[in-house]
């Protein structure tokens, strides 16, 4: 199917089979489509109503894009349930599915990532630096991946 060369030329049947098949590709958030329809020369009620068919045909889905994005954010990327939290807001995902999402995150899972992620650290760590510099280091290193509070001290003491 050839695309339109300008937007002049989409109408509200085509712009809504482009937004299908957009969310067909990947996992999509409600905010994600709102982004991509901005963009389009549609009104509001039109681009509210493309959005509301989205959702009833299960296209778009936050609950299920948020457990996704948090299993992705997780074992590909090894963030901490911080930062994927902040990416999720900035989302705007509703705060109750944000929970939702991370409270999927198995303990066991979460501190083997960890694990990984500040064992690989700590064997790019100079062997000149003492034991505070090195517990330092990794703890700066795990704060930024969004790793905080206990499992984030318990993983450098067991590692130091």
């Amino acid at each position: 199917m050839a695309k339109p060369k300008n937007h002049t030329a989409l109408t509200y049947d085509t712009v809504r089979q482009q937004m299908a098949n957009y969310c067909s590709k990947a996992e999509r958030c409600r905010n994600d489509v709102l982004k991509k329809l901005r963009t389009l020369p549609l009104q509001s009620d039109e681009k509210a109503s493309i959005i509301e068919y989205l959702e009833k045909e299960g296209y778009i889905n936050d609950l299920r894009y948020a457990k996704a994005f948090v299993h992705d954010k997780l074992h590909f990327d090894g963030w901490g349930k911080l930062k994927i939290k902040i990416a999720l807001q900035q989302k705007n995902i509703d705060e109750s599915i944000i929970e939702s999402a991370l409270n999927d995150i198995d303990d066991a899972t979460y501190i083997r990532v960890l694990t990984d992620i500040l064992t690989k650290k700590l064997k790019t760590l100079p062997q000149t630096l003492d034991s505070f510099e090195r517990k330092h280091k990794l703890f700066q290193f795990g704060y930024q991946r969004g790793f905080g509070g206990q499992p984030l001290e318990e993983v450098i003491e067991k590692l130091l």
